[in-house]
């Protein structure tokens, strides 16, 4: 754990990070790209396996991932085509980094949530990656999580673009930078 904040980042490849977390598998499917890189047929290059992102690394300002696998052949990063939910992320804009660092501890230590990682969002927001719990551990817990300060956006649906560690944030060419991942 960081013993002052912020952490010194700790440098690590846009497709490495994804491997790193321990919760995709082999033939899933991860998507990364821009916010808007869905919908089009076009836009099946955003979602590859890890064996795949290794072999063809997205560009740096592809700054937004998931917590989710899609299904084969996808193009649509969307909740219906999610296969499976794989890691939580939380992020808050009213909270300050240290505050959600803080939080994110918390929850890994009262709900036995394994806490993954913390991503800076290259502005003002932490995103913190848990071990997906499931949707009924989340419908439980969703209004708590919202009530001290999580975005709902994460909490209701698994494939909302999240910031994708050490890539570059388009509004104000800031680098994402990862902070801490679990060793």
């Amino acid at each position: 754990m960081p013993h002052s904040w912020p952490p010194e980042p700790i440098v690590m490849s846009a497709p490495a990070f994804p491997r790193k977390l321990r919760v995709f598998k082999k033939d899933d499917l991860i998507w990364i790209g821009l916010e808007r890189s869905s919908g089009q047929p076009m836009h099946v290059t955003h979602f590859r396996t890890l064996s795949q992102w290794k072999i063809f690394p997205p560009p740096p300002q592809w700054s937004f991932t998931t917590g989710a696998a899609f299904i084969p052949n996808c193009f649509r990063r969307s909740k219906s085509t999610v296969a499976a939910a794989r890691a939580l992320i939380l992020e808050s804009d009213t909270l300050s980094p240290a505050e959600t660092f803080a939080l994110a501890r918390w929850i890994e230590e009262e709900f036995t949530l394994p806490f993954l990682a913390a991503v800076s969002s290259g502005g003002k927001s932490l995103h913190c990656y848990f071990l997906h719990p499931g949707q009924e551990w989340l419908a439980l817990y969703r209004p708590a999580l919202a009530a001290i300060g999580f975005c709902a956006g994460s909490l209701r649906n698994p494939a909302q673009p999240i910031r994708l560690a050490n890539q570059v944030r388009a509004e104000n060419a800031a680098v994402q930078h990862l902070l801490w991942i679990k060793k």
